[in-house]
């Protein structure tokens, strides 16, 4: 398995309950798969930072879950921040497969995507936080106060 890690933009967009557009716009709703999210997922009607940053004018590419945006903030602004981690668990759902089968509690504070066989946490880890602050996070620490 992988270490805990901030996600990419990709790694985060995964988790959108349609397809994710590149930047700067809404995710194609989808109500079933949205419901099975906020089911699955604490924290889920915020929007969180990502690990990507974009080299033309240093923001930093963003995720809001209230309503599937993705754009770019500020390294000043203050979001979420949610842990992710590499499974090895091959991929069990597919589209078509009921939406209640795609997120399944993995231990008491993580979520598994069986779309991506990625392990997220389930919480938001800790307050809103600037990005840089969020670099500054002691990812092991942080996951010990979590469980």
């Amino acid at each position: 398995m992988g270490e805990w890690h901030i996600p990419s933009f990709e790694e985060l967009s995964s988790l959108l309950w349609g397809q994710a557009p590149a930047l700067h716009g809404l995710c194609k709703p989808h109500s079933a798969l949205e419901q099975a999210f906020r089911d699955s997922f604490l924290s889920s009607k915020e929007w969180f930072w990502t690990s990507s940053i974009d080299s033309a004018d240093e923001r930093v590419k963003v995720i809001d879950f209230r309503d599937g945006f993705c754009g770019r903030a500020s390294q000043n602004a203050k979001g979420l921040v949610r842990l992710v981690k590499v499974s090895g668990q091959e991929s069990t759902w597919r589209c078509g497969d009921p939406a209640k089968l795609r997120y399944k509690e993995h231990t008491s504070s993580t979520v598994i995507d069986n779309k991506t066989g990625l392990i997220w946490t389930k919480n938001a880890i800790g307050n809103p936080v600037s990005y840089q602050d969020m670099l500054k996070l002691d990812v092991k620490s942080v996951l010990k106060r979590a469980a």
